[in-house]
C-alpha cells in the first residue's frame, strides 16, 4: 500500500476530518527542520472506527549534528 493510500484509508485527520498535510506532521518538522512538533490528530482503524491521538516528534542532535527524530504517541483525552 503506498503512502497516498495508507494516508488516504486511515489518516491523519484534523478534528474536522480533513487530511493533516505530511508537512505538517511533527515528524516531518523534527527531521527537515530539526524542532519539535506536537499535535493531536485522528486516525481510522481498519474496521472504520476513530480514534484520537497526541502525537509528538522531537530531533536528535549529536556531536556530529542531526542525528534522527523521536516520535511518540498516546492516547488523546477527549473533550
Amino acid at each position: 500500500m503506498s503512502v497516498a493510500d495508507w494516508s488516504d484509508a486511515f489518516g491523519p485527520f484534523d478534528e474536522q476530518g480533513r487530511h493533516i498535510p505530511f508537512d505538517e506532521h511533527p515528524l516531518t518538522l523534527a527531521v527537515r527542520e530539526g524542532r519539535a512538533g506536537h499535535f493531536t490528530q485522528r486516525f481510522r482503524a481498519p474496521g472504520g472506527n476513530d480514534f484520537e491521538v497526541a502525537v509528538s516528534a522531537i530531533p536528535l542532535v549529536g556531536n556530529t549534528g542531526f542525528e534522527g527524530a523521536l516520535f511518540f504517541f498516546w492516547p488523546a483525552e477527549s473533550q
